[in-house]
Formats: structure tokens, C-alpha cells, sequence
């Protein structure tokens, strides 16, 4: 599985609360880098963070600027964003 993620847009969770969006460039253990990341601040979904993968952020999300790459520890979850919801992410840049 973790192949088949790599290079592509994803949603990561962490145990530290955190909520990310980006594209996926490294994966080992429990660590991964997420190129052209964004941290999503609030998600202000009515079916939980997945939505934020399945359709992206809703107009009362806050989304945090873009940042060429970021490192995340302690991950809780990985989501494929779909193409719809890739759209959603680029749309809030």
C-alpha cells in the first residue's frame, strides 16, 4: 500500500491533532514528508475529517498557507484525496 500512496494527494492525520493535506513524497514507519502541504486549521465538515479526502474542504474550513515540504510524526491515519477533492484543496490556495 504504501507504494501505491507515493506521489500522490493524500490526507494525513496525526496523534498530535494535526490534519494535512499534500502530496506524498516519503513514507517509513511512522514518519512521512508531504510536499506543497497545507495544515487544514478548522475542517468544518458535517461527516468528519474523511470528507476532507473524499470532497475537500467546505467554505467554513480554514486552510493554512502552502509550505514546499513538510515532515510529520506520529501518524494516525492516511486518506487518498480524490480527484474532486484535489480539486477543492488547489481551489483554496
Amino acid at each position: 500500500m504504501r507504494r501505491e500512496l507515493l506521489e500522490k494527494h493524500v490526507i494525513i492525520t496525526t496523534s498530535f491533532r494535526g490534519v494535512y493535506y499534500g502530496r506524498l513524497v516519503f513514507l517509513r514507519g511512522n514518519v512521512c514528508m508531504l510536499a506543497e502541504a497545507r495544515m487544514c486549521i478548522y475542517w468544518g465538515t458535517t461527516q468528519g475529517v474523511d470528507e476532507l479526502a473524499a470532497t475537500g474542504p467546505t467554505k467554513t474550513s480554514k486552510i493554512g498557507a502552502k509550505v514546499p515540504l513538510v515532515r510529520l510524526f506520529g501518524l494516525t491515519s492516511i486518506s487518498r484525496a480524490t480527484p474532486d477533492a484535489e480539486a477543492a484543496w488547489e481551489a483554496r490556495s
